[in-house]
């Protein structure tokens, strides 16, 4: 597979709205998105070795913009604020030093069933997403 299943993509693009796909946002800028819009952006990318399974929920970011502008171009072009604020690493990046600073949750880990672990001195294990009901 070359890319995100559909699975993990609604499990993304959950995330990033707060547990409504419809109200998806930029999980770096919190431009909203909505169900269809930005693109999932590989946190390592595929072609850069580490991982066999990039594909998960925990390598995937939903941001704005194409591959050349926005978030995305951003991550794209290997911009050091992006990896600082762990949307793009190396393969052979220690995950726990970038962990992604998230516009809904803040710091962050991502966890391959889509929900988040905070980052930090916490060790509280998985959390589940306080996500909001209409």
């Amino acid at each position: 597979m070359s890319g995100f299943s559909p699975n993990v993509r609604l499990l993304i693009r959950r995330r990033a709205g707060n547990g409504f796909p419809e109200e998806a946002r930029c999980e770096h800028d919190g431009r909203w998105l909505g169900e269809h819009g930005g693109q999932i952006q590989h946190i390592v990318a595929r072609g850069m070795g580490g991982s066999r399974d990039r594909n998960g929920a925990d390598n995937g970011a939903l941001i704005c913009g194409t591959s050349c502008d926005g978030c995305h171009g951003a991550c794209e072009r290997r911009d050091p604020v992006m990896r600082d604020r762990g949307f793009w690493r190396f393969s052979s990046d220690d995950p726990a030093k970038f962990p992604v600073r998230h516009i809904l949750y803040g710091p962050v880990y991502l966890l391959p069933d889509g929900s988040v672990s905070p980052a930090g001195d916490r060790d509280d294990g998985p959390v589940l997403l306080s996500w909001g009901t209409r």
